[in-house]
């Protein structure tokens, strides 16, 4: 934003001095936090100086060019332009002579404290003084040496400008009065603003002033008001007056209300590329405007055309109405050969509270070339983050943020299609003695628990226990049954000792009513992933199962129900009318992932406790007669699930699962969840995890990002940026926990990195543009 530099000369002139001057330097537009005082002397050469200057210059100006004020013959000099260049080097000499002075380094000192050549400054000189609004401030050697400086003149009497929002979408609307052009060409100037982006202009061709007066009061508003012809100031310099036709002439006085009118309905610059402004701009300013550029002298035709063109160059590419004065006032230096002091004569009149004035404040069109800056931005980024997430990078915070949106979901019914009969501490304890070794239930209690299990007639048995030798003759049967299903455990080349073995199977079972209980944990041990098939990858492996135990449940008893299975034309699995989609090494949050056989996620049921999957009963339970007729209607119809629910350090064999939830839990229960995803999708129609296609994500992804980047881009306060930025956050967040619901695994974590890393990278480029 650059700083702002007011130096109020309240009191005094060149020939008596300034004993109070007041500077006020800011760097926003409306506090002033440092302020120093100090005073100049009396100058009185200097204004000799300048009128000699200011007689001279009208009698070369009007030699040399047609002019855009009307000059008569009899006050034209003849003058030596030697003796003009010596007298412009005498008026530089003495002004910077004056302004370096003892009694104004209070001034000088401070201002160069306080500023860096490196940043923007619009330095106001705020006086009534005319003689020293006519000085050429841009010859202080302090506007040298900070080369982003402009002297901007304004009254000491001003209120604070309010400016207008543009309308959406709309262009910069421009009202361009073409006066009397008697000896001019005013046409140039109308080609000139003809070319300006995002500009429509209404021109008025030498009108009159009712059709003037008319337009300026259009409800619409207009953004600039630009004029050209001739005009002129009175001898003092208090009043200006322009030429709008041949026979009519008016002030500034004659069109108060009109040009309020157009203030308040958002004017915000007026260009008067016409002759001896400073007239014109002591009455405008009167009226409040914000921003107004005059030529402080006769001007030359060939300076006002040139000097509009590269001013409106600069000021349409971006460049701050402050840098596109200086700029293209420099570049008139290069006329000064046959229009001399060019680069003297464009001034800028300013209310110091009116805020800096860029081109792009001005309209609000839909910008489609920033919103492609920013889709190639925010996809560059986007690629970076899928990148780096492909190679794993994110992995870990995905699976946790996956694991806390599977926490937050609504809790749901424990499965009545399950129930779970574990063997407890207690149970353990009573069948010690009896016990083989290496078995989880004696062959005796074993026996009892299927023979009055089987009386109630579930539909399928799981018996969640290794059991890799002979049973008992009275064992025996029961275990043949052809709702029963046992398991035991391939042979891996990972883990601990007996899991490298691997676990045979019971003998009494038949291979197809034989499932392995193999899970496979993520990296964090946390188990995510429910293993429904696979080879044994030892050809003399001891467990040759294909499918999972709780595979092998879930379609016995879906086959009961006389719905069927299939695999597909691409290998997918259909069971019924769902598709079982198999994990790919890239899926969702996982990135080279070992995807062997086919696996799923698997959709915990949630509920306060993992445990509270199904209904639950104890062996005693089972064993003891009393109320077990009451509950017959609790296992008939049923897969039952027999296991150990014991702690995980007492020896007995029981094996222990993380799970999302925070929460260890044993085995039994894994069986019982995934159990129950598969029975839940098939009769329930109760969404199985899915993931979107890996192009659906990179959308998805990139989409965030274009968002982060289109907040930043209009949002300008960083309150309002923190807290649209965080309200978009809490949008992502909402609407993955409210997939996550349906069964939707969308990338939170990658969008919300996308979305912070476009936002801070569209925040820097607009900074320092």
């Amino acid at each position: 934003m650059g700083k702002l530099v007011v130096l109020s000369f309240f009191s005094g002139d060149l020939q008596r001095g300034f004993a109070a001057i007041y500077a006020r330097i800011s760097t926003t537009n409306n506090q002033l936090p440092s302020q120093c005082q100090a005073s100049l002397p009396a100058a009185p050469q200097l204004v000799q100086t300048y009128q000699r200057w200011r007689l001279l210059y009208s009698a070369l100006s009007q030699c040399s060019n047609s002019t855009r004020i009307q000059i008569e013959q009899e006050d034209v000099l003849q003058v030596s332009r030697v003796d003009f260049d010596s007298l412009c080097e005498q008026l530089k000499t003495q002004l910077n002579a004056w302004l370096n002075t003892k009694d104004f380094q209070a001034i000088n000192q401070k201002l160069r404290r306080n500023l860096d050549s490196r940043e923007q400054v619009r330095l106001v000189i705020e006086s009534d003084n005319e003689q020293l609004r006519q000085l050429p401030w841009h010859l202080w050697q302090f506007c040298q040496e900070y080369p982003l400086t402009e002297i901007i003149l304004s009254r000491p009497e001003y209120d604070q400008v309010s400016v207008p929002k543009p309308n959406k979408f709309k262009k910069v609307r421009i009202l361009a009065v073409l006066g009397n052009s008697e000896g001019i060409d005013v046409e140039k100037d109308r080609g000139i603003l003809e070319q300006l982006p995002q500009a429509q202009t209404t021109f008025l061709v030498e009108p009159k002033r009712q059709e003037f007066n008319q337009y300026l009061w259009d409800e619409k508003g207009w953004d600039i008001l630009f004029f050209a012809g001739h005009s002129s100031s009175d001898d003092n310099g208090q009043r200006g007056r322009i030429e709008l036709n041949p026979k009519q002439s008016l002030t500034i006085a004659d069109l108060k209300y009109a040009l309020e009118k157009a203030i308040r309905q958002g004017l915000q610059l007026a260009i008067f590329n016409s002759c001896d402004g400073l007239g014109l701009a002591q009455e405008l300013a009167s009226l409040q405007i914000p921003h107004l550029i005059v030529m402080r002298e006769p001007v030359p035709d060939l300076v006002a055309q040139t000097f509009l063109k590269y001013f409106l160059a600069a000021f349409s590419s971006r460049k701050s109405l402050v840098l596109s004065l200086r700029e293209a006032r420099e570049k008139l230096q290069g006329l000064e050969g046959i229009c001399p002091c060019a680069s003297w004569l464009p001034v800028l009149c300013q209310n110091p509270t009116a805020p800096a004035l860029k081109w792009q404040d001005l309209y609000h069109q839909f910008p489609y070339q920033k919103l492609l800056k920013i889709a190639a931005i925010s996809f560059c980024l986007t690629v970076l983050v899928v990148g780096l997430r492909f190679f794993g990078t994110l992995q870990s915070q995905e699976l946790q943020a996956f694991d806390h949106l599977m926490r937050q979901r609504p809790y749901e019914e424990p499965d009545r299609r399950l129930l779970i009969v574990q063997a407890t501490p207690e149970d353990i304890a009573k069948d010690l003695g009896l016990r083989k070794k290496g078995a989880s239930l004696s062959d005796q209690n074993l026996t009892l628990l299927l023979k009055k299990l089987q009386e109630y007639e579930p539909m399928a048995i799981g018996l969640d226990i290794y059991r890799d030798f002979a049973a008992e003759p009275e064992l025996a049967p029961y275990l043949q049954q052809e709702n029963l299903f046992g398991m035991c455990k391939v042979k891996s080349i990972e883990g601990d000792e007996d899991a490298k073995l691997g676990v045979k199977p019971p003998p009494e079972i038949t291979d197809y009513r034989l499932g392995f209980s193999d899970t496979i944990a993520d990296s964090d041990g946390i188990l995510r992933r429910h293993l429904l098939s696979m080879k044994p990858p030892v050809a003399n492996d001891p467990c040759l199962a294909n499918n999972h135990l709780s595979f092998l449940l879930a379609l016995y008893y879906l086959d009961q129900k006389n719905i069927a299975w299939q695999n597909t034309s691409n290998r997918q699995l259909k069971i019924g009318e769902v598709l079982l989609k198999a994990l790919k090494s890239h899926t969702g949050g996982y990135q080279n992932l070992d995807a062997g056989g086919r696996q799923i996620i698997l959709n915990y049921r949630s509920l306060p406790s993992a445990r509270n999957v199904a209904k639950t009963v104890s062996v005693s339970d089972v064993l003891e007669e009393e109320g077990l007729l009451k509950r017959k209607e609790e296992f008939k119809g049923r897969i039952i699930l027999i296991g150990i629910a014991q702690s995980r350090n007492d020896g007995s064999g029981g094996d222990y699962w993380p799970t999302p939830y925070g929460e260890e839990i044993p085995g039994i229960f894994i069986q019982g969840h995934m159990v129950s995803q598969i029975l839940s999708a098939v009769l329930d129609q109760r969404p199985l995890l899915w993931i979107l296609p890996r192009g659906l994500e990179l959308i998805w992804i990139w989409l965030w990002a274009i968002l982060g980047g289109i907040i930043a881009y209009w949002l300008k306060k960083p309150l309002h940026l923190a807290i649209t930025t965080a309200t978009s956050l809490t949008a992502l967040y909402g609407i993955c926990y409210l997939l996550i619901c349906q069964g939707g695994w969308l990338p939170l974590i990658p969008a919300i990195i996308v979305l912070i890393l476009t936002a801070i990278v569209i925040v820097t480029r607009k900074n320092i543009d």
